[in-house]
C-alpha cells in the first residue's frame, strides 16, 4: 500500500492534531499541541522539515523534524520525531521515515537525534530497528501503588501551594530555565505550551509549587487522562540548597491529593540529570527505568 508524502501546509494542522491525540492517549506522558499552538510554532519553519502521509485525499500520518544550530566543529544535526499515524496505517511509518531521511540528507544533515522510550508507544522499537544507538537518557520513571507508599517517611507540607496558572505561569517558565538549563526560546515555549495543553485537555489531580521570595523553587504535577485511576507526573522542578526537602514536601502533598481523588497508582518521572537523587526513593521500594532517551543515527 503506497502513500504520497507531502511537505507542510497549515491546512493539515486540524488532522495533525487529531492524529496526535489518537496516539498520545496510549502513551505515558507527552501531549499534543493545539492547532493554535502549532500555527504559532510553525510560523517561520522550513516546510521541508514536516512530512505528511496521504492515502488518496486522506491524511493518515505525519513526522516532524527541526535542523539544529550546531557549532562548526559538530555535524549538522536534525531532531527527528518518530512518525505518528492513524490506526491501520502502520506501513506509512516506513515511508515517512525514509522520505524524511532522504530530504534531511539532501539539506546536509549528517546526524539524526530522536526521542524514544518504553513510555512512548513503539518508538523504542523504531529506534532499535532503524540503526540508532542510545545517546543519553532524558527521563527516568517508576510506577507506584498509592496505598503502598509510606507518607510517614516524607516531610510535612504546610508551605506547599496550589499552582495558579494566571498568577504563576511566568515564574514557572523562569524555573524551567534554571532547572533544565534551557537556552532556547523554542524549548521554553515548548514546555509552556505543553503545560497549557495538559491544563486544557487532561484532568489535573494535583499541581503543587513551593516559592521562595516570589520565585518558584519547586513544582510537581500529577495529571490523569480521562480521569482514570492512574496518574502521570509532569517534569519535576526542584531548586536551591534544600531541594530534597522541597521535593518530599510536594510529593507528600501530591500523593494525598491522589488518595483524595481515588488514584490507585501513579508514575513518578524525573529528569535523568537527577539520577543521583533517586536513591532515597529506591529505598522505599521504587524501581526506576529509562522512560525516554535521545537516540542518534548517522546518515
Amino acid at each position: 500500500m503506497g502513500y504520497e508524502i507531502k511537505f507542510y501546509s497549515e491546512d493539515y494542522l486540524p488532522k495533525h492534531v487529531e492524529i496526535g491525540e489518537s496516539v498520545y492517549k496510549y502513551w505515558k506522558g507527552g501531549a499534543q499541541s493545539s492547532v493554535f499552538q502549532l500555527k504559532k510554532a510553525y510560523a517561520d519553519i522550513d516546510p521541508e522539515t514536516k512530512y505528511y502521509a496521504f492515502q488518496g485525499d486522506r491524511l493518515v500520518g505525519f513526522q516532524t523534524a527541526s535542523i539544529l544550530d550546531m557549532k562548526e566543529s559538530e555535524p549538522l544535526t536534525a531532531r527527528l520525531e518518530f512518525p505518528f499515524v492513524e490506526e491501520g496505517h502502520e506501513a506509512a511509518k516506513d515511508e515517512l521515515f525514509d522520505f524524511a531521511v532522504k530530504t534531511l540528507k539532501g539539506k546536509g544533515v549528517q546526524l539524526l537525534r530522536s526521542r524514544a522510550g518504553l513510555d512512548w508507544g513503539d518508538t523504542l522499537k523504531m529506534a532499535e530497528t532503524r540503526g540508532y544507538r542510545h545517546a543519553s537518557t532524558l527521563t527516568m520513571a517508576a510506577t507506584v501503588n498509592t496505598k503502598d507508599f509510606d507518607l510517614a517517611k516524607l516531610a510535612s507540607h504546610e508551605d506547599v501551594l496550589e499552582f495558579n496558572y494566571e498568577r504563576d505561569i511566568d515564574a514557572l517558565g523562569k524555573a524551567f530555565v534554571k532547572a533544565f538549563n534551557l537556552d532556547s526560546v523554542d524549548e521554553i515555549e515548548g514546555l509552556l505550551n505543553q503545560m497549557k495543553t495538559l491544563r486544557d485537555d487532561y484532568f489535573y489531580v494535583s499541581h503543587k509549587i513551593v516559592k521562595d521570595g516570589g520565585e518558584i523553587v519547586g513544582r510537581l504535577l500529577f495529571y490523569s487522562r480521562n480521569e482514570e485511576k492512574y496518574a502521570l507526573t509532569g517534569s519535576v522542578v526542584v531548586l536551591g540548597d534544600n531541594a530534597d526537602e522541597i521535593e518530599e514536601k510536594m510529593l507528600a502533598a501530591g500523593i494525598r491529593d491522589c488518595l483524595r481523588d481515588g488514584i490507585e497508582s501513579f508514575q513518578l518521572t524525573f529528569n535523568a540529570k537527577r539520577k543521583d537523587k533517586l536513591e532515597k526513593y529506591e529505598k522505599l521500594g521504587l524501581e526506576f527505568y529509562d522512560s525516554v532517551s535521545y537516540w542518534e543515527r548517522k546518515i
